[in-house]
């Protein structure tokens, strides 16, 4: 390095937390635009993420009741549960999960698979859990 230049040193081990979440706005599908609810991502590798999707393969029963009548392969419903396991947290701004319901959903695996159910929901957070994954890579 040139004498010249003074440089604050960082340490390169440290620069990536797969455990930091990351927050991601819901965007309208048709318009971009954002919804109002915001969700907590974390890397699908960090430790967080690993222990839950875990927990996740011993609740089978709750993926194949949130599908009903869709017919999941094995791939989709892991990689559903997968995203749900990338989610550690969400803010719903008052809105709710589904019509006829009155408080904001409760952090469960169940109300992720639900959310997750929705094709387009899937999309932007497994896009985002990606991009996550992608960056903080080992």
């Amino acid at each position: 390095m040139p004498k010249n230049k003074t440089s604050t040193k960082r340490s390169i081990l440290g620069l990536v937390d797969y455990n930091t979440p990351i927050r991601y706005e819901l965007k309208n599908p048709a318009n971009g635009t954002g919804l109002g609810v915001f969700f907590d991502l974390v890397s699908i590798e960090s430790d967080v993420a690993v222990s839950v999707f875990r927990e996740h393969l011993l609740q089978p029963d709750i993926s194949q009741k949130i599908a009903g009548n869709e017919r999941l392969t094995i791939g989709m419903q892991v990689a559903r549960e997968r995203i749900a396991a990338a989610i550690v947290g969400w803010d719903f701004n008052g809105n709710v999960l589904e019509d006829g319901d009155e408080d904001e959903p409760a952090l469960t695996l169940e109300n992720k698979m639900k959310l997750l159910s929705k094709d387009w929901i899937q999309k932007q957070l497994d896009a985002q859990v990606s991009k996550i994954s992608n960056f903080m890579k080992r």
